[in-house]
């Protein structure tokens, strides 16, 4: 029983952070103190009980109480994602400083995803702090002890950080940004080596069967005339399907190559 309602306070404490990572969203990572949180439609002051996190949007029906204008659904889901992240980090049983480490790749990952979503680019605020804890993941054990990691540990970011490097270089930029190579890094050094590569992998199939799918989908507005729709030359966001590829493999314990 203890063990459950501490789970539930992690998942509320992780969806308050959620709600934090939303702001910093925003603003791309620069947090000012001051000021209130107002509604970005017709700039109405939000009140305390339209902050709640998750619990607000629901109330709401996902619009502003002054205008009904539609709010995005990112401050849902990033509250969702951070608090399901709080409680698989503590159902891990990691230690203090590899928890914090963790929260800070993973919370720095959900911000990447989110922003490239919308804006198809990786703010360097977001993958710097990645790039920092995933480095710092090689010398710290789930337990808190202090190790020495392996080159092939350290050449599995390089290695992964040049694969889509030479595809942001070969292309000119058109099939990769250089976001996605930094957060190949990142990635490349928190994981195992071939967790690392299964999240590679898994990322790719991911995008590939997304970017079918949404042509096919697009194709089908077309015909119907309600709409231009998506070609093999539209831009789709790479950094949400390495998030969701790391994140499979590492919370799924999941690893095609050992």
């Amino acid at each position: 029983m203890y063990g459950a309602l501490l789970g539930v306070a992690f998942f509320v404490f992780g969806a308050i952070v959620g709600s934090f990572l939303n702001v910093l969203i925003l603003r791309r990572g620069v947090f000012t103190l001051g000021g209130r949180s107002m509604c970005l439609s017709c700039s109405s002051p939000l009140k305390w009980y339209d902050l709640v996190p998750i619990g607000s949007f629901i109330l709401l029906r996902g619009r502003c109480r002054k205008c009904a204008a539609k709010i995005s659904y990112q401050y849902p889901i990033v509250e969702i994602l951070s608090g399901l992240t709080f409680l698989m980090l503590y159902l891990r049983s990691l230690a203090p400083l590899a928890f914090a480490i963790s929260l800070v790749f993973w919370h720095s990952l959900l911000c990447i995803a989110a922003y490239d979503f919308r804006h198809t680019i990786i703010p360097d605020e977001f993958v710097f702090a990645a790039i920092a804890a995933g480095f710092f993941s090689l010398f710290v054990t789930s337990t808190d002890a202090l190790v020495l990691p392996s080159i092939l540990q350290i050449l599995t970011g390089f290695g992964l950080a040049f694969f889509f490097f030479a595809f942001w270089f070969l292309s000119e930029g058109r099939l990769m940004g250089l976001g996605d190579s930094k957060l190949a890094l990142a990635i490349g050094w928190f994981l195992a080596p071939g967790t690392a590569l299964t999240a590679l992998f898994v990322s790719f199939w991911a995008g590939a069967f997304a970017g079918v799918a949404l042509m096919a989908f697009s194709r089908l507005h077309r015909l119907s005339g309600t709409g231009n729709g998506h070609t093999l030359k539209s831009e789709i966001p790479m950094a949400p399907f390495l998030v969701f590829g790391a994140a499979l493999v590492y919370f799924g314990s999941i690893s095609l190559f050992s």
